[in-house]
């Protein structure tokens, strides 16, 4: 007898264009699991999280279960209606489930998975997934090796030599910094952003979600 299949928590699916890091400007169909290990609801609209350097921070992720329960078949199924050729798994923390089995119907679709690295990747193929880490408090260093980009939200008082130190023996090169700017008073993480890359790291880039710039989802 077959296992069944695991129901996947959805707080929502949306199909826009990728607004972070390598792929900014690809269209893609987004699912955003439901759960997250590492953040704090602080309210009804904001989430306090730590990053991987005991930074705090908020977010405006909703990452609550509301949009019901999807298999991975559902997920994939919906993904091709769309007309997606990438398929990227957010949350929350989507290492938090079974991703394996979405990944195994995944042969015509490109996968993108959005992690914390808190939680251990599974072995995924590596020809058509693209993993994007955001360290978070209690990242494992055993997950280094699955990494192809790292996103390093940024603050006022984010040390780039922390960054620098974490950075020390990993795999993956591509290395993005993005602002946080989540409220108006945020606005000048951009520009401490803009002077870290030009006076010190050029070899880094910049993640400024651009979908919300165009407001999109």
């Amino acid at each position: 007898m077959s296992p069944k299949p695991f129901n996947f928590p959805i707080a929502e699916t949306f199909f826009s264009l990728q607004g972070e890091g390598l792929y900014t400007g690809v269209p893609m169909f987004f699912v955003r699991l439901a759960g997250c290990n590492v953040g704090r609801n602080i309210g009804s609209v904001y989430t306090e999280c730590t990053s991987w350097c005991g930074e705090k921070f908020t977010c405006d992720t909703d990452y609550r279960p509301k949009a019901g329960n999807m298999t991975a078949v559902e997920i994939v199924r919906s993904a091709h209606m769309a007309g997606a050729k990438h398929l990227c798994l957010t949350g929350g923390e989507p290492i938090l489930y079974p991703v394996a089995e979405i990944s195994a119907h995944c042969q015509q679709l490109n996968l993108h998975i959005e992690t914390s690295g808190t939680k251990l990747i599974p072995s995924l193929p590596a020809s058509r997934t693209f993993i994007t880490c955001s360290p978070k408090q209690g990242y494992l260093a055993e997950n280094d090796g699955f990494i192809d980009q790292w996103k390093f939200l940024i603050g006022p008082d984010t040390k780039i030599e922390a960054v620098e130190y974490f950075l020390r023996g990993k795999r993956a090169k591509l290395v993005y910094l993005q602002p946080i700017t989540e409220k108006p008073e945020e606005a000048a993480n951009t520009n401490y952003v803009i002077q870290i890359l030009l006076r010190k790291h050029p070899e880094w880039r910049l993640s400024c979600q651009l979908h919300k710039y165009l407001g999109l989802s």
